[in-house]
């Protein structure tokens, strides 16, 4: 039986320690200042040979072991370690109840769908993988066309991607809701006032939906993932960074930092009315941008016709496509010869510069990246290719299109955070608390005791082949 608090963690996707000490320094009587002058705060570090990216760090969090044990170096890969227990599976295993909520990875490392799984949804991103309960899944299903349409793999995606919410909108209906719709619709897809008025609407459908399961379940853990800081980075941290204070009050990423901080409100008061402690990590961080802020639009090619591809290289086998974030193409052919036979077609495609796809086979699987330098020369949708190297071919023959981003601010760097609050120790500050302290200060932690510690939290023993716990972390 287990004697500790419940616990709820924020996953709070690449924010960073520099992020939240800025913030907490400018507002002082923040919700956000207020957790990390009662916490214990702690920078967290990623190490990895491979890509620095997200999905990866989630998983050494939750698996205790690296990437080279883990295997998940990018977004849905099949050959991900799914026999390894993840923390919510050893959990379950131990008769405590879970909640997930957009949890990083959950969809490979499925929760055991008995009385134990008090709700699950899916990332966004994940395939063929049903919520639970029931309630759930028409929400997730919104989701995901809505991201669908936003990564610009649907036709007339401003329209598609607003008509999507309209259901949830009235269903669950605010005024706030319809007072962010309206800007969006006045913006082209992938401006960025597009793009922080999508992070703010859907982060606050998402905090409403995770909040209601949480009261009817009140589970042993629970996490709700939040992409909200990581957007609003990617498209503002180094011009947010490079304003003055008066000017970064009025920012727009300083507007996202609000609603999050809003949200811990309703996060924390939660927790007290259960009786449950509350954590914050992030995976990974951000860091400025190396290329000067730019408020232009980035072109990128995109693949957002798979059909017409497959029909243009006359490949006769079915291929789906998995959901993953923009511009990661992953591909699923029936079996493993049909995917070598696909990998070669794909490779043969190039244009006077090189060759168009980058293409990685894992048995069924295909990863496809596209060459930007292959397809710089081409900045219309109708230009021709090399007629010695394609045969007069089009780009758009090959189902792909030139989308616009905006340059990113923000780039991932390695290093992350982690706060552990106790509820029954938090009280309201001290108004005289002085602001701008440094939370951070400690060495930073690898990513992989985390899990050995959290089960040591739930009196769990750690499997041998994880890392040390760190008892430390969470003031045990």
């Amino acid at each position: 039986m287990m004697t500790q608090h419940p616990l709820v963690l924020l996953e709070a996707n690449e924010a960073s320690c520099s992020l939240f000490e800025m913030y907490a320094a400018e507002f002082p009587n923040s919700q956000l200042a207020q957790i990390l002058q009662q916490s214990i705060c702690t920078p967290t570090q990623f190490s990895t040979t491979y890509e620095l990216n997200w999905w990866s760090a989630w998983a050494t969090l939750y698996l205790g072991v690296g990437p080279d044990e883990h295997t998940l170096v990018n977004q849905n890969v099949l050959n991900a370690s799914s026999t390894r227990q993840s923390f919510w599976q050893l959990l379950q295993n131990h008769g405590l109840t879970v909640g997930l909520f957009g949890t990083a990875g959950a969809h490979i490392w499925k929760p055991l769908r008995d009385k134990t799984l008090a709700f699950f949804l899916p990332e966004k991103y994940a395939d063929h993988v049903l919520p639970f309960p029931n309630a759930l899944r028409r929400y997730a299903e919104l989701k995901s066309k809505l991201s669908l349409a936003n990564d610009g793999y649907l036709p007339n995606n401003q329209i598609l991607s607003s008509l999507a919410l309209l259901p949830l909108l009235f269903r669950h209906f605010r005024v706030e809701h319809f007072a962010l719709l309206i800007p969006w619709l006045r913006h082209t897809p992938h401006n960025k006032a597009a793009l922080l008025v999508r992070a703010r609407l859907a982060h606050k459908i998402d905090l409403e939906k995770f909040l209601l399961q949480y009261q009817k379940t009140k589970p042993d853990f629970a996490s709700f993932n939040v992409g909200l800081i990581a957007t609003g980075q990617h498209i503002f941290l180094g011009e947010w960074l490079a304003c003055s204070t008066a000017a970064r009050r009025r920012h727009p990423l300083t507007t996202l930092m609000h609603d999050f901080d809003h949200s811990l409100g309703l996060l924390l008061r939660s927790c007290k009315k259960n009786n449950a402690n509350f954590m914050i990590a992030s995976g990974i961080g951000q860091q400025p941008s190396v290329d000067i802020p730019s408020t232009k639009l980035a072109p990128q090619w995109i693949l957002n016709d798979l059909p017409r591809l497959m029909h243009t290289i006359r490949f006769p086998h079915p291929v789906t496509r998995s959901h993953t974030m923009r511009p990661n193409i992953t591909l699923l052919t029936r079996n493993e010869t049909e995917a070598r036979d696909l990998k070669t077609r794909l490779e043969r495609l190039r244009t006077s510069v090189g060759k168009i796809f980058s293409v990685t086979q894992s048995d069924c699987q295909l990863s496809l990246h596209l060459n930007e330098a292959a397809l710089a020369p081409y900045d219309k949708a109708l230009a021709k290719f090399d007629r010695k190297k394609v045969a007069h071919r089009h780009i758009e023959r090959l189902g792909l299109k030139l989308s616009f981003n905006p340059t990113l601010n923000g780039v991932h760097d390695s290093r992350g955070l982690l706060t552990f609050l106790r509820i029954d120790q938090f009280k309201s500050p001290d108004k005289h608390t002085k602001a701008g302290c440094t939370y951070f200060n400690k060495p930073a932690v690898d990513l992989r005791h985390v899990m050995p510690t959290l089960l040591g939290y739930f009196e769990i023993e750690p499997l041998i082949s994880m890392a040390a716990p760190m008892a430390a972390l969470l003031g045990l």
